[in-house]
Parts: C-alpha cells; structure tokens; sequence
C-alpha cells in the first residue's frame, strides 16, 4: 500500500551516509517540514505513567500540525509510544544503524551509521528541536552529541519525567541544564524563559506539549 512504499522510498533514500543530514533523509513530500526529535528511555521506569503520557502528547501535537515531522532513535519505549500517536506513518522516521532489525513498523526506515555510535551521531545532526524523555546513558550520549554537532538544535528536557532529561547520568546536571539554556537563548532569545518555564514544569502533559508547539510554531 502507500504507506509500504514511502518506507522502501525511505529506506533506500536514506543508506547514504553522505551529504547534508537536515533533510537529505526526507521523503521529497517533507521538504521544508520542522523536524522534531525525541530521545529517551527504550523502556519506561516512571511508575505514574506521566513519561507515556508526554511521549503520546509529542506524538498528538505532531499529528495534528502538518509542517512537522517526527524524527526517532527506532527502539521501544519513547521513540515507540511517541510514533504510534503520529496517524500518518509517512510523517515518522526511524534511524537505526545499517543492517538493523526493524524494531518500530510505524513509519520509514532509515539506516544511518555501521553502529549505534554513528547512529547517534547522524541522529544528533538531523533535527532543529529534541525533546528528552526520561533517559539513560545512551540518551546523555545523544544529548551531548546534540550540544556538539548541531549548532542550530535546542533540547528541550522534560525534567518531570527523570532519568537524562532531570540531569540524571550527566557528570555535572547544572553544566548540563545551563548548556540547554544557552544554546535555546541563543536561537530563540525571546523566548528562551518560556521554553525554560515548560520544560521544567510539571503541569499537565497535554496542556504542556501544547505550549510547547506553539512556541516552536510561533
């Protein structure tokens, strides 16, 4: 069906590991689209059910705006129950390493990278805004490479919902927080407090990720 086919044009679009990571992974009908990326835990260990509940209002908001994308690490847990709230698969994009097994058979199919390393990587470099969900480890890599390799992205780290995303894992939690603050003052400085005031709220998930696109779509 259609779906099947934007994930073969995906898939075979996307092998390269050459030319420019913002959108050379793009189906041609997403030129132009914002790309959102969302990285986190490959399963949940909140037990109140509030980092689901954040991960399926990502999703909600990005279905419902027709200019984004969703852009995931391709494993259970965030990336996961983040897509399935996405109601037009074409609009999801899956980045796992080269030769990976399919783990999320909800949108297209993008092999970047000979390891999760390099997947990382490509990862960091292929978006202009990252939520963090919850996180462990491999999620502070991400975030790091983010800070690193990609000047024009701003993370935002849902610190209601723990692990990476509350500065958990991280050698120095404040450095962390303060890097995310000045990287989103310096993209976005007249509303940098508003980013910072939702990011660190822990009002409803709903009326929170709302907010939250509005001000990207502003």
């Amino acid at each position: 069906d259609q779906a099947e086919r934007y994930e073969v044009l995906s898939t075979v679009h996307a092998n390269s590991t050459d030319g420019n990571r913002f959108g050379d992974f793009l189906l041609p009908m997403h030129s132009g689209k914002r790309c959102v990326g969302v990285l986190g835990s490959t399963s949940f260990f909140d037990t109140t059910g509030r980092s689901k509940l954040v991960c399926k209002e990502i999703g909600k908001q990005i279905s419902r705006r027709e200019s984004f994308v969703v852009v995931t690490g391709g494993l259970t847990g965030v990336a996961e129950t983040t897509v399935k709230e996405v109601s037009e698969s074409s609009r999801v994009y899956n980045v796992v390493p080269r030769g990976f097994q399919r783990v999320i058979h909800h949108g297209n199919h993008v092999e970047r990278g000979l390891d999760m390393e390099e997947r990382r990587k490509h990862l960091a470099q292929m978006c202009t805004v990252y939520f963090i969900v919850e996180g462990g480890p491999g999620t502070v890599d991400e975030a790091q490479k983010v800070l690193r390799y990609n000047p024009k992205a701003m993370l935002l780290p849902m610190k209601s919902t723990g692990g990476a995303a509350s500065g958990m894992f991280f050698d120095s939690p404040d450095a962390f927080f303060e890097s995310v603050q000045e990287r989103i003052s310096y993209l976005q400085r007249d509303k940098a407090e508003d980013f910072q005031r939702l990011y660190l709220s822990t009002e409803s998930p709903a009326e929170l990720i709302k907010q939250i696109f509005d001000l990207i779509e502003g």
